[in-house]
């Protein structure tokens, strides 16, 4: 089996600029708790519902960027699942 028969092609994404109750909102309309990060159109890293929480919301600040995860590993959709 290969990785496209188990991902989903059409992410959801958040700008970097966007403040946290955007993402949270976006969250909140598609029922999911990860979005994917952009900054000139280009995928820069994931942020969780988890990391909404325990990054700005108790810092209390509306900037995402220093709590998005950047270490982002990815492989081929023709990439053998295992």
């Amino acid at each position: 089996m290969k990785v496209k028969d188990f991902m989903t092609e059409n992410i959801i994404k958040c700008d970097i600029d966007d403040d946290v109750d955007i993402i949270a909102k976006v969250m909140s309309i598609n029922d999911i708790g990860l979005v994917a990060i952009e900054k000139n159109k280009k995928i820069v890293g994931v942020i969780t519902d988890r990391d909404l929480v325990i990054g700005p919301v108790a810092e209390n600040t509306t900037s995402i960027s220093d709590f998005i995860s950047q270490d982002i590993i990815s492989v081929e959709s023709d990439s053998d699942i295992e």
